[in-house]
């Protein structure tokens, strides 16, 4: 192993980053705007019902993208957005991403992107309700979900 990478892979074991609980991850905005922290627990709490066991609201926009957090209790409808594409950070939690028949397991710190025009749904996994956070570019101007009847 080369110098620099024990290096860093023995800060990473002082900080205990792979063990044990994870830490509530923090959303930091500096962005347009007044700049704020806060956990992502206080953010989720104040969105509101998509459909049945989903939640979504805004985090913040900027001239090239929207953000929102979206939450999963229960698998989302099969859908698409037809002008943005799609990237997400899953902040906590587990689940199947399934976009035009594939399935990828994600857990907290995956990120996927989903190009426009793609079918997808999130099923999560667990007791625990997943966290996302998702980046849509270019920024929405008006809502872009259609759902796919499958």
């Amino acid at each position: 192993m080369r110098p620099d990478a024990r290096a860093a892979l023995a800060i990473l074991m002082a900080l205990g980053v792979g063990c044990g609980t994870p830490a509530t991850p923090r959303l930091i905005w500096e962005g347009a705007g007044t700049p704020r922290t806060a956990p992502a627990s206080e953010w989720a709490s104040a969105l509101a019902v998509r459909q049945p066991g989903v939640r979504a609201g805004p985090w913040g926009a900027s001239p090239d993208a929207t953000f929102q957090l979206l939450e999963a209790r229960a698998p989302e409808r099969p859908h698409v957005h037809d002008a943005h594409d799609l990237t997400v950070v899953l902040l906590w939690g587990r689940g199947v991403l399934r976009v035009e028949g594939r399935e990828h397991p994600m857990a907290a710190g995956d990120v996927v992107h989903i190009g426009r025009g793609r079918v997808h749904a999130f099923v999560p996994i667990g007791p625990e309700p997943t966290l996302g956070l998702a980046i849509f570019s270019p920024a929405t101007q008006k809502p872009d979900y259609r759902e796919i009847k499958e």
